[in-house]
């Protein structure tokens, strides 16, 4: 279940002290997205056909107001104005380049090593 033996002693004793445990989803509370938020980069999206995240965030930005990329990002997808890359979703291919023989000692035709 993925949880620590620590989380799940904290979570019996919690129940064996009260009779009634509230679980919480683990990490930090997402922001809302207001309304205005929404009106606000419309607005700008229509003033500034084109114009990305980084773009109305830094726009923004010099009027005062602080909206992330990340929310205006999610802005510009819950209405559909944005597209989704998905040669970015591609799971990349590593290759590590190795030796096929390690500790070999390489010879020159004028030295030797």
């Amino acid at each position: 279940m993925n949880i620590t033996p620590r989380y799940v002693n904290m979570i019996y004793r919690e129940y064996k002290l009260e009779g009634n445990v509230e679980l919480k989803n683990p990490g930090r509370k997402k922001d809302p997205i207001t309304e205005e938020m929404k009106m606000l980069v419309h607005d700008i999206r229509k003033g500034h056909p084109g114009s990305g995240e980084l773009s109305i965030e830094k726009y923004l930005k010099e009027k005062g107001i602080k909206i992330s990329h990340n929310k205006i990002h999610e802005i510009l997808k819950e209405d559909g104005m944005v597209m989704e890359n998905l040669n970015k979703k591609k799971q990349r291919k590593w290759v590590r380049w190795e030796r096929k023989h390690s500790n070999i000692k390489v010879y020159n035709s004028i030295w030797r090593i």
